[in-house]
């Protein structure tokens, strides 16, 4: 069982406090247009109330493709990249963090979807790393095209400059070879504190695995398996890290008339993959076009985006791509300038929703789906549903699920809770059944010393769903689940001067 522990979790009796909130901002807008107008500047999208707040920037933020945005544990916004440059929280550059491609005209930021990453550095607070690589033309027979050269990483120390940061250390090489420029995603190790950071190979069916610990990423291996081996796409891992999808767009390469996904299996130990699933759409005469990947909070339900349609795929079926359904189709909308509002890159965002950007223009608009743990057309594909107040240059922040920690009684659980900072007391026990349930679970506590107890139940996305206190010399209690969607929950266990203790259910029907 997968162990979803808190860098920082505080108790306070009578009231709940919750923090691991690094994806919590949002930074959008990018358009390349020199047009002096409130609607080529920025936002910032916030996660931390119930409802999503979006707050006008009055700045150019240079966003091309690349948008890499982090977070502290308390949802401040520490730091983000345009690929070009490193970024402080004031949207002025690091100090240091300048000209990471010295001899290039990318003035706008770097043109590549999921081109660049920014990870916490593991095993300390202020230090972050920025994930980026050296790019090069090229010459193959068929094209001409851009890939990485080799993977380097930079180190910024967020503790200098009065918490604006300074870039410390810069273009370490973790590894060489030739790379897709995009698709680097990562999922958080089985130890509960490294990071595996994924690759494609630019030309061969492979794959090759970064590790990044407190000494930095260098290359931990690489993986010859099945795999469309070039085009631009989006690659994702789900939030329970036991899944990788990557979608393939062919419309860059020879071949423009279909596009494809691949799904494996993951190996948070051995960071490897297993048993592909892949498919591939014909669009002879359509033209192959741009989209995304998306995993549902529940893990369960994978959201396949493809310019004019949205499918989705149920993880939990006999035959995986034979639970294809369609989930929506572009309504026809017409945006400013008269821009349509087609699908395109996906992200599971802090409120449990996915979002997409619209593809190949800059839009006011973002697509939602409202209800992604849920099968079939009650996932609730809302179109344009969230209006910008500026132009997004059709990106989103590539980031990581951060609430995944380690992989309880798996061979790399070795590093104990590592993230936690606990209140030291006696252990607070329970036990759960029945696990999976479909309307209730009964909860009984394993120490009768134990008295004066909450419950609290919490999303896979670390939001804090619903609390229950127990009365004093009360060992069992029973927990409603009705009110909520199918999916995988975690119950908290809190007791004055008592251990924090947790254990995932399932709520199935």
């Amino acid at each position: 069982m997968d162990k979803y522990l808190i860098v920082l979790f505080i108790a306070v009796w009578g009231d709940c406090a919750f923090a691991q909130k690094e994806d919590h901002n949002w930074l959008l807008g990018g358009s390349i247009s020199s047009v002096d107008s409130s609607y080529y500047k920025a936002c910032r999208l916030d996660f931390e109330g119930e409802e999503l707040d979006i707050h006008f920037i009055h700045k150019n933020l240079p966003f091309i493709r690349t948008n890499a945005v982090l977070s502290d544990s308390a949802g401040e916004l520490l730091c983000y990249s345009n690929g070009e440059n490193l970024y402080n929280r004031n949207f002025e550059v690091m100090e240091n963090g300048d000209n990471f491609y010295p001899n290039s005209d990318y003035v706008q930021g770097f043109p590549a979807i999921q081109g660049f990453m920014l990870l916490p550095l593991p095993g300390s607070a202020k230090k972050v790393v920025h994930i980026y690589g050296d790019i090069k033309t090229l010459i193959l027979p068929d094209e001409n095209n851009l890939g990485y050269i080799r993977l380097k990483y930079a180190i910024a120390d967020l503790g200098q400059n009065n918490g604006l940061g300074k870039v410390i250390q810069r273009d370490d090489i973790a590894g060489i070879d030739t790379l897709i420029v995009g698709q680097l995603t990562a999922t958080r190790h089985g130890n509960g504190r490294d990071w595996w950071v994924m690759a494609p190979h630019f030309r061969d069916e492979k794959f090759y695995r970064f590790l990044l610990t407190p000494n930095g990423l260098a290359k931990y291996g690489e993986q010859h398996i099945g795999a469309h081996d070039y085009g631009l796409g989006q690659t994702v891992f789900s939030p329970d890290g036991q899944w990788y999808a990557r979608y393939v767009w062919h419309g860059i390469g020879p071949d423009s008339s279909f596009f494809s996904f691949d799904l494996y299996h993951f190996d948070r130990c051995s960071g490897l993959f297993s048993d592909r699933v892949c498919k591939t759409y014909d669009l002879s005469g359509l033209g192959g076009k741009p989209g995304g990947v998306a995993f549902s909070p529940s893990s369960r339900f994978l959201y396949v985006s493809r310019w004019d349609s949205i499918y989705q795929y149920d993880l939990q079926a006999p035959n995986i791509i034979d639970s294809e359904v369609p989930v929506a189709g572009y309504d026809g909308f017409i945006a400013d300038y008269g821009r349509p509002t087609r699908f395109y890159s996906l992200q599971l965002a802090p409120d449990e929703k996915i979002y997409c950007c619209v593809s190949n223009y800059n839009s006011r608009y973002l697509h939602t789906i409202e209800n992604p743990n849920e099968p079939g057309l009650a996932c609730n594909v809302q179109q344009h549903s969230v209006h910008l107040p500026v132009f997004n240059n059709f990106l989103l922040p590539n980031m990581p699920f951060y609430r995944l920690w380690g992989w309880e009684g798996s061979p790399c659980d070795t590093l104990g809770s590592v993230s936690v900072k606990e209140v030291h007391g006696g252990a607070t026990g329970f036990s759960v059944y029945p696990n999976p349930t479909s309307d209730a679970v009964n909860i009984v506590l394993e120490q009768a010393a134990i008295t004066g107890c909450r419950i609290e139940l919490f999303s896979m996305t670390s939001q804090l769903i619903g609390c229950l206190n127990m009365p004093e010399g009360t060992l069992t209690t029973t927990l409603p689940l009705n009110s909520y969607p199918n999916g995988y929950y975690f119950l908290r266990v809190i007791g004055p001067g008592q251990r924090i203790s947790s254990q995932k259910i399932t709520i199935m029907r």
